[in-house]
This record gives structure tokens, C-alpha cells and sequence, in this order.
């Protein structure tokens, strides 16, 4: 919210905000003071309504005007001319003061009110243009709040100075007056400074200068009726004008009932009292704008409008039953925040609806209902207490009821964003909100919402996110359940069911859009079994044919992250608990750019898997590094087995952690006596228990791991060695006996730099309890500071090889990269709490380190490492510990399958094999398939990855059925590398020209994912060519090809 301050000019916006504001009250405060000093009863408390009417009315009688010059002008230009007239206006006042003319200042406070009258339609309009569409509502909340600031600092400042200079043995008021009149003097000099400072606005918005004002048909109200009737055309300004200015209007009739209820009940004559208490309940405002504005930080959050409004009820009901003082400041305290949480989200929708080029009249519209109001309010205060002599106690309770009217009023109208404000209070502990795109949703005009569907609770979060109501679309079988029908009426849901009764529940879709609503849909029809996108219906095509609209219906797609793995979805239990962040699940949505009506699924399908870019690239701001997830995770589940090595050693989390930090500080010592200042070190090592501890020991140590390819040859160890100039490298004495068995000339060719070898810091003994105890319950604050240095998550964890031999090429991943990468594959393959993965993958590869490694240990799984083990040992390895996740190479699979010494009840405990292909080695072919099956029982799904851009790119998953509606989600084809992990996106282009290529023709593959490994520090970007050729159908499902 904050960074709004950074925007330029909104800092010196903001100052002149306050001066305008100070300047103003000085001298309304100055005079109101005078009359409660020298009159009592109903003569005070006419004239009291009379000065404020004098700041009221010409915005009333100027609405026109004002906002003509603000829509033909620039605004800031505005601005600057309002504000060098306030220098000599102050200055005729100052003079009034000094000669005693009581009534000559009484009546300046009239043009005061005429200057501010054009100078506030330009200055609001000018909040949308100088701090975005997308900051609307925390700019008006530190609008708002300065404003309030101003007159709370004016307030108290001038009652004291007029307290302090007054001559208590003043004969009349013109001698009053001219006691007071050095205060004159501050006036003009801040008028002076305000107009200095709105030299510094910058220009942001061009004008229409060919406007031209018709006097005639000003003086017959014909622009009053036109400007009116443009306004009362968008029912969401019209209703939040009128909400405003029913606020404003009761305000007025309490502060000018409030004074003489001090005197007539509680005997207090002091001005810096009365206006203190009053002033109190301006700080009450400020701090209910903070609160709105950080509540509507993401989006324009209406549900606090009905809350504010029936808390000023409350608060004006008791308010005359008060006798406190210091109770009294408590109630107007509440009744500021109150009237911040109503007036700041009102206010930010006036200006979101409102367009560039109609901003001047709507805002001067505005001002006019405002003003027309508070005279009427005041006129009609004048009427009761002057001539019908009503008290002011009655007047107060008056006021209540209105506001209670107010408060009945906006439930009815936002009964949805309340009933999901209240929602969201309640879920916000263990839930935060991200809004991306939300300019992208027309400020008027009938908007189609398609996107994902990924749990029960996603109307809410969708209706949080945007700022107009929604009209969602709903099966029928749940809208006519009996406790909900009521509800969903009232929130205007419409019903749909399956087959011919779906065309009257289309037909009511396409009126609503007619009508300017906004209807939305989840093209599933279901949520989601399996964390991917389902197939999109048709159905909402055949909801927009025959469009007939004055304005143009748009679609507008959106993608919802993070629902998927909470307890309102089908994610697994040890999924939900994965995925929380300090302690909170963070939910991003993500609005798209607007399509044609007319677009077809395929397009909108697209457009919503390319916002998931967006969305998890939002999400990957907030995750920890690789080693804080670590930390986490062996915290959570410490007593649970986390590793198990290939010597049987079994490794709890909490002592898994210990050892791995008794390996970082070990290296930490060696490292800075050895290799100070050097980036990366070398690993090579196998996934082992060693392999994993000296990684993560890196990561902690702020190192980054250059893990050397020992896959295919000596030479390539060498040659990472040699590309990334290491001078030192970390292995075991056991894997550089077993990598000598392999490549004999090893040890010479590692001769020139400096090994180190792992296994001499490992511990022999079990971690103490007492040091589990510290390692479980000190703060994690505290361990990171005792055992790691803290490095960005942008900035490179690991460096892998992708290709070999002369290819061979260096590939970094950052820490949020990495972390990332594990959060999109495990929501699509949905860990259970006792799943075990059986790791067959090299360390040194992306998918091996990142998926089979790295992934269970921060998801609180089993790892049992067994790269280097035989076919025999390997799977009574998988026996011992009922492993459940294999991820595979094909030639490794074709050995489980071929093999005699490995018998089928090995491998019984697996309910999901994985294998994958970068679209240029060997795929998984249809026997080796055939044969995996038949022998163990379990189906293998293949997968896309490619290690310059992303582990894992796409992947089939089981299909899931949905109980009761029998209905299957289509999550893996044969032949295929499945559909595009959440996040992740895939275009199939022409080699030639780079166009896209229909569905189903060849051409080359082109990844879009949230970040893209690199040969150097992150790249910032979004799509990549693979090397990879292939087909998309038009399902989604990635066919590789050559």
C-alpha cells in the first residue's frame, strides 16, 4: 500500500491535500468559534448550520461548471489557478479580522466555498490519473486520511490559538474578532506554500480543449439534467454518490448539534473541547480509511460498506445518552472508523466506474449530491431547532435513524460482498489475498468471467476480487437446495441444468449481460479432481450468440491459484498442509486482458492457462528459500522418517536437519579458510544421504551448487568444472570409489582443484535430545541466524548441465525457482501423508534434484535414496519402506520390467510411476509401457521436461472420477506428455515464421513458465523456445514428434 508514496508527485498531491484542507477549516473554525463564544441555543445553532451551508452551497449551485472545466482542462492545471485565488481571499479575510467586520468574514467563507467548489472536482479526478486504475483505493485511503489529518491538525490548532488570543472582556463581536486576527496571517501563508507545491503535479492526462459551455443551457438546468442523468446511468456510481452524500449530510447536522448539546447537557463552554471531541472522531476516520484502504489494497472491498454504515447507527444511537467525556471521545472515535471503512471504498468505486474522459463531470456530480445534501440536511437542521425548537438531543437521535435506514439500504444491496467480507475476516487467518489485472474488468458494460474451477470456495474469493457484483452461474441440483435457494436468489445466481432445460437458464445469461451485469462461469462445470484444467463446455458460446448490447460485452478470463490444496478442494491432506507460507495459504487471482464475446474455447482456455504464468510468478514472491522450507518441514514432521539412505541408515527430520547443519557449519569453517570468496562450489556426489546434506549445507551456507554432471563421461565433470572455474569441489571417499569403477582416469583429471571430502563431518551418532528439542521449538528466526546466511531467492541456489559432450551447457535455478517448480508438480501429483518416493534419479540432473530429491524433503515424504543401488537391492529398498512415487527414466523402467531378480510384490506398494522425456532423448514406448504394467500393476505417466527452462513442463496424471455425477476428468492420453503443469503454458509454433499453429499440426514447441533457468542469473521472462517438436490437441495434451 505504501509504495503509492513512490509514484511521482503523489507525495507533493498529498501536501497540498492538507494545506487546501487547513486552510479552509482555519477559517470556518475561526468564525464557528466566534458564534459559540457570543451566541447560544437556536441562534447558535442556525448560525452554526448557515457557515457551513456558506462551504456547502456552491458546490450546489456550481456543479456544472466545475466539472465542465475539469473534463476541458487539465487537472492539475486546475489545481494550480484554485489554488493562487486562495492567496487573496485569505488576504481580504485577514483584513476582515484586523477591522472587526464580522459580517464581511462571514460571508468570504462563502467564496472560500466557491473556490473550493472548482477546485475539488480536479483535484479528486486527478487521484485516478496520477496513481492508476489498480491503486484507487489505497491512493483515496491516504487521501482520505491526510485530509482528515488536516482537519483534525486544523481543528485543534486553531481552537487552541483562538482560545489563546481571544480577549475574554470582548463588549461585541467585532472586538472578538479582531483579537483573534494575527490567525489571519497563517492563512495566507498557507495558501501561499499549497500554491507553490501544485507547480510540482505532473501532467498525465490530455483533455478535450474543444468542449464548449452553453450558458443557456446552463441557466435552464439542461446540463444539470444531462450531467445528472449520465451519472444516475451507472447505478454503482449513482448508489455510492448517494451513500456518500447521506454520510456527509448527517455529519453536518451532528457537528453543528453537537456543540450546543455540550452546553445544554453537559455545561462544557470551552471551543477546544467541543471541537476536540469532534476532532476525535476525524482521527476515527483516518484510521477506518487505513483499514479500508488495506482491505481493498488488492481490490475495491465493498463488503466493509454495510459494516461501516451500521456501526455509525449504533454509535449515533447511543451518542445523546453519553455523559463521559472521555466516553465520549470513545464513541466518536468509533464513529470515524466507521464512517472510513463506509466512505473509502464508496469513493474508489465512484472513481474506478467513472472513464478518463467523464472523470470531471462524475466527480463534480459528486460534489453537487454531497452539497445538495448537507444544505438540506442544514436547512432542514435550521427549521427544527429555529422554528420548531427541536433540541439537539432529538436532533442526534434523528440522525440515527437515517443512518439506520442507510444501513438496511446497503445490505440490500450488497448483500453478497458483506456476507463474503465477513467470510473473509474469518478466513484471513489462515488466508492472504493477491489480485493481479483487476483494470482488465470494464468499468461498465455486461463482462463474461470464465476461468478455472478449483474449490467450493471460490465464488467468494472470485466476488472478493472484483469490484462489481457478480451474477454467478450454478447447477440447479444445488440452487434448489432447500437451505440455500433463498440466498442464492437473493445474490442472483442463476440456475442451469443439463439439456433442454439449459436454454431458458442461457437465455437469462444473455440478458443479463444485455444489461451491463457481470455473470460468471467456470467452463469445467466441475471443480477440479486433480489440480489441472479440465476440459471447457461450449455452453458459454451459446450463452453470447445473438448479443444485442449498447455497449460491447467482453470476456474477461481469470485464473484462481491456491485454492487448489484447500480444505474446500479435492487436494490430499498432506497437500494442504504443504502449501502454507508463514503460516497462511496465499491465494492470487489473476484477471486477463478482455477477449471478443465471441471467442472460442479454445481461445479462452489459452488465455486462462497463460494467466497461471502470471499467477504463480505473483506466488513465488512469497515462498521461502530451498533451506527454510527444509527447516519448516523437518519441524512439522519431526518425528516422521525423512531419509533413508542406500547403507539402511534411517533418518528422522529432526535429525536429518541436525546432521545437515552439523555438515554446514563444518563447510562453513573450511570454506572460509579455503575458498572464501568464491560463488560456487562443486558437488558430486550421488542422491544419497551425503548428496543431500552438502546441497541443502550450501544453500545455508548462501553458496550455490554446481552439481557436475557424472552421468555420461569423465569429461564432462571436468568440463563443468573447467565452465564454471571452480577450485573446489565437495564428493564422499565411497562415490569416488564407486565414479572410479565407472571412469578410471577420475582421480587425475579432478586433480586441480581441491576436494573435499563430505563424509568427514557427517555425525555417527543420533542426534541428542536435547539439541532436537532446541532444533524443534527455538524460533526459526534464531536458527537462521545461528546456522545460515541469508541470501535473495532470485538469486542462483544450483547450477545443473542440460545436454552432454559438446553441448553440455550450464543451467542455474534460483531458490524461488526451484521452490516453485516443486509446488506446480506436487499439485498436480497430490502427495498422501505416507507416500514414499524411491530415488532412482541422478542428483545431477533438474528433474532428479528438484522432483525425486528436493520435493519430498520440503513436503514432508519419505525419500529413499537408491541411485547406486542394483535391481535386487533396489527393490527390496521399495519393499522395506512401501514406496509409492517412482520417478523413472524409460530405460530404467524397461530394466524393473525386463529384470528376473526384481519379483512383482517389490514393487506392490507403488500407486504412481512417473517418467518423462525432453522431446529429443528416448520416450517411454508403448511395449516398455505394456510390459511395467502387466508386471507390477501400476500404469506409468509420462511427462515433458526441458532443464533449460523448467524441470517439468507437462505431465498425465491419473483420470479422476467425480462421485455421484460419475463423471471422469480426463488427466492422462496415450502417446502423449499429458497437459501443462499449473503455471505453466505450451504453444506450438511455425519454425519459420514464429506463427501459432492450429491444433493438431506439428511445429516447434514454445514454453511458457513463471521463470526460465539460465547460463546466468534469472531470467526475467516468460515463454522460451524448447528444442522440442510436437502437436497440441485440443484438450491441451502435448504430442512429441521426431
Amino acid at each position: 500500500m505504501f509504495s503509492i508514496l513512490k509514484i511521482r508527485g503523489f507525495a507533493a498531491y498529498l501536501l497540498i491535500a492538507f494545506l487546501n484542507a487547513f486552510t479552509d477549516l482555519g477559517h470556518k473554525i475561526i468564525i464557528q468559534n466566534t458564534i459559540f463564544k457570543f451566541y447560544d441555543g437556536t441562534t447558535q445553532v442556525v448560525l452554526t448550520a448557515l457557515v457551513n451551508a456558506c462551504i456547502v452551497l456552491p458546490f450546489v449551485l456550481f456543479f456544472t461548471p466545475t466539472g465542465f472545466l475539469a473534463d476541458k482542462f487539465p487537472k492539475e492545471r486546475i489545481i494550480q489557478v484554485a489554488a493562487a485565488c486562495a492567496i487573496p481571499l485569505t488576504a481580504v479575510i485577514t483584513l476582515a479580522y484586523y477591522m472587526g467586520w464580522f459580517e464581511l468574514a462571514f460571508a468570504m467563507t462563502l467564496l472560500l466555498g466557491i473556490q473550493a467548489a472548482f477546485y475539488s472536482p480536479a483535484k479528486y479526478g486527478y487521484i485516478k490519473e496520477l496513481a492508476g486504475k489498480e491503486n484507487i483505493a489505497g491512493a483515496n485511503a491516504f487521501v482520505q486520511a491526510i485530509t482528515i489529518i488536516s482537519i483534525l491538525g486544523g481543528t485543534v490548532a486553531f481552537s487552541a490559538l483562538f482560545e489563546a488570543y481571544i480577549a475574554p472582556d470582548a463588549a461585541s463581536i467585532h472586538a472578538l474578532l479582531q483579537s483573534i486576527a494575527p490567525l489571519g496571517w497563517l492563512l495566507v501563508v498557507f495558501s501561499i506554500v499549497e500554491f507553490l507545491f501544485t507547480l510540482r503535479l505532473p501532467h498525465k492526462h490530455d483533455t478535450n480543449t474543444e468542449l464548449r459551455f452553453d450558458v443557456k443551457k446552463y441557466v435552464r438546468f439542461g446540463y444539470l439534467r444531462q450531467n445528472l442523468g449520465g451519472v444516475r446511468s451507472s447505478e454503482v456510481i449513482w448508489l455510492s454518490i448517494i451513500g456518500i452524500s447521506v454520510f456527509w449530510g448527517v455529519n453536518q447536522v451532528v457537528l453543528a448539534a453537537f456543540p450546543a448539546y455540550l452546553k445544554e447537557t453537559l455545561h462544557v463552554h470551552n471551543t477546544t473541547i467541543s471541537n476536540g471531541l469532534m476532532g476525535v472522531g476525524g482521527l476515527g476516520i483516518i484510521i477506518g480509511s487505513f483499514i479500508a484502504g488495506k482491505a481493498s489494497e488488492e481490490f475495491i472491498e465493498t463488503g466493509v460498506v454495510p459494516l461501516g454504515a451500521l456501526g455509525i447507527t449504533v454509535s449515533l444511537f447511543i451518542l445523546p445518552g453519553v455523559h463521559s467525556l472521555w466516553w465520549l471521545a470513545a464513541l466518536f472515535l468509533f464513529y470515524g472508523v466507521m464512517g472510513g471503512l463506509f466512505l473509502i471504498p464508496l469513493n474508489a468505486l465512484v472513481q474506478f466506474n467513472a472513464g478518463s474522459d467523464e472523470a470531471g463531470t462524475v466527480l463534480a456530480a459528486n460534489n453537487f449530491m454531497q452539497n445538495l445534501l448537507m444544505s438540506l440536511f442544514l436547512v432542514l437542521t435550521a427549521i427544527l431547532t429555529g422554528i420548531l425548537d427541536i433540541n439537539s438531543v432529538w436532533m442526534l437521535y434523528g440522525m440515527a435513524v437515517v443512518a439506520g435506514v442507510g444501513s438496511v439500504f446497503a445490505l440490500s444491496r450488497l448483500p453478497q460482498a458483506f456476507v463474503r467480507y465477513v467470510v473473509l475476516v474469518m478466513a484471513s487467518q489462515r488466508y492472504s489475498l493477491r489480485v493481479l489485472g483487476m483494470k482488465n474488468i470494464p468499468s461498465t458494460g455486461g463482462v463474461l468471467l470464465l476461468g478455472n474451477h478449483a474449490s467450493w470456495f471460490d465464488w467468494a474469493v472470485l466476488q472478493i476480487a472484483c469490484p462489481r457484483p457478480i451474477r454467478y452461474v450454478m447447477l440447479r441440483s444445488i440452487y434448489e437446495l432447500p437451505l440455500l435457494k433463498g440466498l442464492l436468489k437473493t445474490f442472483g445466481v442463476i440456475p442451469i441444468a443439463p439439456g433442454k432445460d439449459a436454454e431458458e437458464s442461457l437465455a437469462e445469461i444473455r440478458k443479463a449481460l444485455q444489461n451491463g451485469d457481470v455473470v460468471a462461469i467456470f467452463p469445467e462445470g466441475r471443480i477440479s479432481r486433480n489440480g489441472q484444467l479440465a476440459n471447457f463446455k461450449r455452453g458459454f458460446e451459446r450463452a453470447v450468440e445473438g448479443l444485442q448490447s449498447a455497449e460491447p460485452v467482453h470476456i474477461v478470463p481469470f485464473y484462481l491459484r491456491g485454492l487448489w490444496g484447500t480444505a474446500f478442494s479435492y487436494a490430499t491432506r498432506r497437500q494442504q498442509q504443504s502449501g502454507l507460507q508463514r503460516g497462511k495459504r496465499s491465494i492470487t487471482v489473476a484477471f486477463g486482458e478482455r477477449l471478443p464475446s465471441n471467442s472460442s474455447v479454445w481461445a479462452v482456455k489459452q488465455s486462462v492457462t497463460a494467466l497461471s504464468i502470471l499467477a504463480w510468478r505473483d506466488y513465488a514472491e512469497t515462498l521461502d528459500s530451498v533451506y527454510e522450507a527444509f527447516f519448516k518441514a523437518a519441524r512439522r514432521f519431526p518425528l516422521d522418517i525423512a531419509l533413508v539412505g542406500a547403507d539402511k541408515r534411517r533418518f528422522t527430520s529432526v535429525n536429518l536437519l541436525a546432521q545437515t547443519l552439523t555438515v554446514a557449519q563444518g563447510l562453513k569453517r573450511l570454506l572460509k579458510s579455503h575458498s572464501p570468496q568464491s560463488k560456487a562450489i562443486g558437488v558430486l556426489l550421488s542422491t544419497s544421504a551425503e548428496g543431500v546434506m552438502t546441497t541443502l549445507a550450501l544453500m545455508m551456507n548462501g553458496k550455490t551448487a554446481v552439481m557436475l554432471d557424472y552421468t555420461n563421461s569423465a569429461e564432462d565433470i571436468v568440463a563443468g568444472i573447467r565452465m564454471e572455474s571452480l577450485s573446489l569441489v565437495i564428493t564422499s571417499r565411497q562415490y569416488l570409489e564407486t565414479l572410479q569403477k565407472r571412469f578410471p582416469q577420475i582421480v587425475g583429471l579432478l586433480s586441480a582443484v581441491k576436494l573435499v571430502f563430505v563424509d568427514d563431518a557427517l555425525q555417527s551418532k543420533p542426534t541428542s535430545l536435547l539439541r532436537g528439542l532446541y532444533l524443534q521449538f527455538a524460533p526459526l528466526w534464531l536458527l537462521k541466524r545461528q546456522y545460515t546466511v541469508s541470501s535473495g531467492t532470485s538469486l542462483p541456489a544450483v547450477i545443473v548441465f542440460a545436454g552432454k559432450g559438446e553441448t553440455l551447457r550450464p543451467v542455474s535455478y534460483s531458490h524461488r525457482h526451484i521452490m516453485l517448480s516443486i509446488r506446480q508438480a506436487a499439485e498436480v501429483l497430490n502427495p498422501r501423508e505416507d507416500d514414499t518416493v524411491l530415488g532412482v534419479q541422478p542428483l545431477c540432473t533438474s528433474f532428479g534434484l528438484v522432483i525425486s530429491v528436493l520435493m519430498p524433503l520440503v513436503s514432508g515424504m519419505t525419500l529413499v535414496c537408491g541411485e547406486n543401488a542394483d535391481i535386487q537391492t533396489l527393490g527390496k529398498f521399495a519393499a522395506r519402506n512401501d514406496a509409492t512415487l517412482l520417478f523413472a527414466e524409460p530405460w530404467q523402467l524397461r530394466v524393473f520390467a525386463s529384470s528376473e531378480q526384481l519379483h512383482p510384490l517389490m514393487l506392490a506398494s507403488l500407486r504412481l510411476v512417473v517418467t518423462g522425456t525432453n522431446g529429443n532423448g528416448e520416450v517411454l514406448d508403448a511395449s516398455t509401457h505394456a510390459a511395467f504394467k502387466q508386471k507390477f500393476g501400476v500404469s506409468v505417466y509420462e511427462g515433458f521436461s526441458a532443464s533449460e527452462i523448467t524441470p517439468v513442463v507437462s505431465v498425465n496424471v491419473p483420470d479422476a472420477m467425480t462421485p455421484g455425477e460419475w463423471s471422469v476428468q480426463v488427466g492422462t492420453k496415450s502417446g502423449t506428455v499429458g497437459m501443462p503443469l499449473p503455471g505453466c503454458a505450451i504453444s506450438v509454433v511455425d519454425e519459420t515464421t514464429g506463427e501459432e499453429k492450429p491444433l493438431g499440426e506439428v511445429g516447434r514447441v514454445r514454453i511458457g513458465a513463471p521463470f526460465h533457468a539460465s547460463s546466468g542469473t534469472e531470467q526475467d521472462k516468460i515463454w522460451s523456445f524448447s528444442e522440442a517438436r510436437g502437436s497440441l490437441d485440443a484438450d491441451g495434451f502435448l504430442t512429441l514428434v521426431g
